[in-house]
C-alpha cells in the first residue's frame, strides 16, 4: 500500500500541476488526455427516442407524403416535355447558387460568427452551410399555386430536389466544409446520420405517390391534409421547445440575424434572376423564385436533432472539449457548463462529471464533458431562425407577386384615363360580302393608336408565340354511367393529369388545320 502511495504521489502531483489554471491545462492537454482520461465516457450513445426525436422522424415522413400525393408519372412527362429548361435553372439555383451564397456569408461575417459560436467557428459555418444546401420545401407548391405560377413544375422540382439531396447534401458539405477545415479542430460531419432523414423522405415520397396512384381521391386528400397539419404542428413545437431551451442563441450579434434574414429573399432573387436571364416565362420565373427561396428549413432542425446527439460525451481533456478553453472567459464558462450536471445514465445526465481548472486537488483522473450540445446549438440556431422568418418572407412575396402579376400575368401599370367616344358611330352590316369596319375612340385606350385592331386568328397567333407550351384547353372526357348506390361518386372530377389537353401551339395548329380543310371543301372566305 505504501509503495502504491509512493508511486501515485508524483502522478497526482502532475495532474494537479498541469490543471492549476486554464493556460497550463491547455498547454498540457495531450499529456492529460493520454494519462488521465476516464474509461467510462459514453462516446457513442444511442439517439434518444424522446418526443423531439420521434416528432422529427414523423415530420420527415409527413413531408414526404405531402410531396408524393401531389405528383404522378404524368407530371414527370409534362415537365420533361415542356419545362426542361426552367427545371434545369431551378436545380442550378438550388444546388449551386444557394450553397455558394451561404459560403460567401461565412467569409464576409467570419469575425462575428467566430465570436458568436457556442463551440467554434467551423461549427457555426457548418450550421449556415447546412441551411444553404437544403432541398426545396413542400409549401412552395402551394405558394406557386396562389400566385398563378407553374404548379406542375413546382411539384416536380420539390420531388426531385428532395431525392437529389441524398447525394448533393453530403457532397456539398464535403466540398464546402470538410475540405475547407481539413486538418483543423472542426466538428466531423456524421454523413450516415444526415442521410437517414433524407432516405426516409424519399421512401415517404414513394409512399405518397402510391397513395395518389391507387387510392381514391378522398383518401388521397385526407392523407395530404393530415400530413400537412402534422408538419405545421411539428414546426411550431420544434421552434417553441428549441428556442425555449436554448434561448441564449437570441443574444447573438447582428450578423447572425442578418444571415438568417437574407437567405430566403436572396433565394427568391437568384431564382428570378437566373430564370429571367434564361428567357423563362413569367409563370416559370415565379415558380423558380419560390422553389429556390422556400427551402426545407425544418429539415435542418431534424438533421441537427438526429445527427448531433447532445448526449455524446468525451474525455474532458480530449481536443473536442479542450477547444472550449481556447475562447477566454466565455470559453471557460462553456467548458464548465459541458459537465456541470447530474451524474448518472439517464437523459441529461453525465457519466463522470469533469472538474474545472484549479479544482483537481485529490482527484486521480479527469471526467467527461458533453461538448456536442454546443455543436448542436450552432447547427440548430440557423435553421431555427430561417424557420421563424420563413412565414414572414413567404407572406410578403405572395402579396408582391399577386399585386404585380395577378393570376400569373403582367399587370398594366398605366393609369386608365376616361376614354372619349364623341364621334363614335358604327355602321350596321348584315351582308356577309360587306366589310365590318372597327370603331375607335378619339383618344386613350379605345383609340386606334392605343389599342390596335386584331382579328381572332391574330390573337391566337400571339398566344401561341408567348405561351405556346401552356395549357389552353382541357377536356375531361366521358365518365362512366352514374352509379345508383353512390351518386355523389359521379360528381368527382378525374385528376387533371388524365384530362385531354391542348397547348396554345396545338390549339393554333388544329385551328389552322380546320381552316385549311374548310377552304379545301370550297367554303368561301367572308
Amino acid at each position: 500500500m505504501r509503495a502504491l502511495l509512493i508511486w501515485l504521489g508524483p502522478v497526482l502531483a502532475d495532474l494537479q500541476e498541469w490543471t492549476k489554471d486554464v493556460d497550463t491545462m491547455v498547454k498540457n492537454g495531450p499529456q492529460l488526455e493520454e494519462r488521465y482520461c476516464p474509461e467510462k465516457c459514453d462516446t457513442d450513445p444511442d439517439i434518444p427516442l424522446d418526443a423531439a426525436t420521434l416528432g422529427g422522424l414523423v415530420f420527415v415522413v409527413a413531408v414526404g407524403f405531402c410531396v408524393g400525393t401531389d405528383v404522378t408519372i404524368d407530371s414527370f412527362k409534362q415537365v420533361a416535355a415542356r419545362s426542361r429548361w426552367p427545371f434545369g435553372c431551378g436545380m442550378l439555383c438550388q444546388f449551386v447558387l444557394m450553397p455558394l451564397f451561404t459560403l460567401m456569408l461565412t467569409h464576409i461575417f467570419k469575425d462575428d460568427l467566430e465570436s458568436d459560436a457556442l463551440y467554434n467557428f467551423p461549427s457555426a459555418v457548418l450550421g449556415l452551410q447546412v441551411v444553404g444546401c437544403l432541398p426545396g420545401g413542400t409549401t412552395s407548391n402551394l405558394f406557386t399555386w396562389f400566385c398563378g405560377g407553374n404548379t406542375p413544375l413546382s411539384i416536380m422540382m420539390s420531388v426531385v430536389s428532395n431525392v437529389v439531396a441524398l447525394g448533393s447534401l453530403p457532397l456539398l458539405l464535403y466540398l464546402l466544409y470538410e475540405l475547407r477545415f481539413e486538418g483543423e479542430e472542426a466538428p466531423k460531419v456524421p454523413y450516415s446520420d444526415i442521410l437517414a432523414p433524407l432516405i426516409l423522405t424519399v421512401i415517404a415520397v414513394g409512399g405518397g405517390m402510391t397513395v395518389k396512384a391507387r387510392a381514391s381521391a378522398e383518401v388521397t386528400w385526407w392523407v395530404a391534409k393530415i400530413s400537412s397539419i402534422f408538419s405545421i404542428i411539428f414546426l411550431v413545437a420544434a421552434l417553441a421547445i428549441g428556442i425555449g431551451k436554448y434561448s441564449h442563441i437570441m443574444d447573438s450579434s447582428y450578423s447572425f440575424f442578418l444571415c438568417g434574414i437574407m437567405i430566403q429573399p436572396m433565394g427568391y432573387l437568384f431564382g428570378w434572376g437566373l430564370a429571367h436571364a434564361a428567357g423563362c416565362s413569367l409563370r416559370d420565373k415565379m415558380t423558380i423564385a419560390f422553389e429556390t427561396g422556400v427551402q426545407s428549413f425544418t429539415l435542418g432542425l431534424v438533421i441537427a436533432q438526429l445527427s448531433f446527439n447532445v448526449e455524446k460525451e468525451a474525455c474532458q481533456f480530449a481536443p473536442e472539449c479542450m477547444n472550449l478553453l481556447s475562447m477566454g472567459e466565455r470559453g471557460l464558462e462553456k467548458y464548465i457548463d459541458s459537465f456541470n450536471m447530474d451524474v448518472g445514465d439517464a437523459l441529461g445526465e453525465i457519466s463522470i462529471a469533469g472538474l474545472a481548472p484549479g479544482g483537481f486537488a485529490g482527484a486521480e483522473r479527469g471526467g467527461c464533458c458533453r461538448y456536442n450540445e454546443a455543436v448542436f446549438t450552432d447547427i440548430f440556431k440557423f435553421s431555427a431562425l430561417c424557420s421563424l422568418m420563413y412565414p414572414i418572407h413567404a407572406l410578403w412575396m405572395i402579396m408582391f407577386f399577386r399585386k404585380m402579376f395577378p393570376n400569373g400575368h403582367v399587370r398594366a401599370t398605366d393609369k386608365f384615363v376616361r376614354e372619349e367616344w364623341t364621334s363614335w358611330s358604327k355602321k350596321r352590316v348584315t351582308d356577309p360580302s360587306q366589310e365590318c369596319e372597327p370603331c375607335f375612340a378619339d383618344s386613350v385606350w379605345g383609340s386606334e393608336k392605343g389599342t390596335s385592331c386584331y382579328t381572332v386568328p391574330d390573337l391566337l397567333d400571339q398566344a401561341a408565340a408567348r405561351a405556346g407550351k401552356e395549357v389552353a384547353l382541357a377536356y375531361e372526357g366521358l365518365v362512366e354511367p352514374c352509379p345508383k348506390e353512390d351518386k355523389m361518386k359521379a360528381t368527382e372530377a378525374l385528376p387533371f393529369q388524365q384530362w385531354k389537353k391542348w397547348t396554345w401551339s396545338q390549339f393554333q395548329e388544329d385551328s389552322n388545320a380546320v381552316a385549311r380543310s374548310l377552304i379545301a371543301l370550297g367554303v368561301q372566305h367572308f
